[in-house]
């Protein structure tokens, strides 16, 4: 069994479906929107890329990309 690490992993439920599944994930999976995050970086004056390899490439889970994501 996995057990979050504080501050590092966060725990989330997702209900798809009807049915709720638990996962324990990096915080940096829990952002939908890579795209509006670098935005916001570079709002504060950050030159900012975030690497979305381990994410398929996806940048912005939504109801379109959802279902490649979760095969992760």
């Amino acid at each position: 069994m996995m057990k979050p690490i504080y501050a590092e992993n966060i725990v989330v439920a997702i209900k798809h479906n009807g049915c709720i599944e638990w996962y324990i994930l990096d915080k940096d999976f829990c952002f939908l929107d890579y795209s509006k995050l670098e935005e916001a970086y570079r709002k504060k004056g950050y030159d900012i890329f975030i690497d979305d390899t381990l994410r398929f490439g996806i940048k912005i889970i939504d109801e379109m990309t959802q279902k490649n994501f979760w095969i992760i």
